[in-house]
C-alpha cells in the first residue's frame, strides 16, 4: 500500500492532507463531467441529449457562466442559459481535467468543423451533490479581443 501527503498552507495554518492510494476511487464529478461533456456532449438542439444535461443539474443548481453578460437563475433555468449560450459552438474539446471527491474543474477549447486552429479557449469548475447532480457550476473563457 501506497500513502501520499500532502502540506499546504490556508489563512497562515498549516495543513496536512493524506490518501490512501489503494482506497481513492474515481470521482462522481469527474463521472459526470465525463458523462456530459465527453459522451453526450453538447445538445445543439438534440432534445434528448438537452433533458440528460438538465436532469444533471440539481433544482437549486447556481450557473456562473461569466460570458453571459446576465447571470441566469439556478436550476434547469441556468442549465438551459449554459446549453443556450453553447448552441452554435463548434466542438467543445476537454484538454486537462482535475480529480477530486465531490467537485472537479477542466480546461477546453473550441474547434470549428473544417477549420484548423484552436479558437477560444476556457476553464470550467463544477461540483456536485451526493446524487451526482451539478449544484455549482462556474465557466470562464478567454477574452475575444486581446488588447495589445
Amino acid at each position: 500500500r501506497q500513502r501520499h501527503s500532502a502540506r499546504f498552507r490556508t489563512g497562515g495554518l498549516a495543513a496536512v492532507a493524506t490518501a490512501d492510494v489503494a482506497t481513492v476511487q474515481k470521482s462522481l464529478a469527474v463521472e459526470v463531467v465525463n458523462k456530459l461533456w465527453r459522451e453526450v456532449g453538447l445538445p445543439r438542439g438534440d432534445s434528448e441529449k438537452e433533458r440528460v444535461w438538465i436532469d444533471c443539474f440539481a433544482p437549486d443548481a447556481v450557473v456562473e457562466d461569466l460570458y453571459l453578460s446576465e447571470v441566469p437563475e439556478g436550476g434547469a433555468a441556468g442549465a438551459r442559459a449554459y446549453l443556450d449560450n453553447k448552441s452554435d459552438c463548434g466542438v467543445l474539446v476537454l484538454d486537462r481535467q482535475s480529480d477530486g471527491g465531490q467537485a472537479c474543474g477542466f480546461t477546453w477549447h473550441l474547434e470549428e468543423r473544417g477549420v484548423d486552429g484552436i479558437g477560444i479557449r476556457g476553464t470550467t469548475f463544477v461540483e456536485v451533490n451526493e446524487k451526482g447532480q451539478i449544484v455549482f457550476l462556474r465557466e470562464i473563457c478567454e477574452p475575444l479581443y486581446k488588447p495589445g
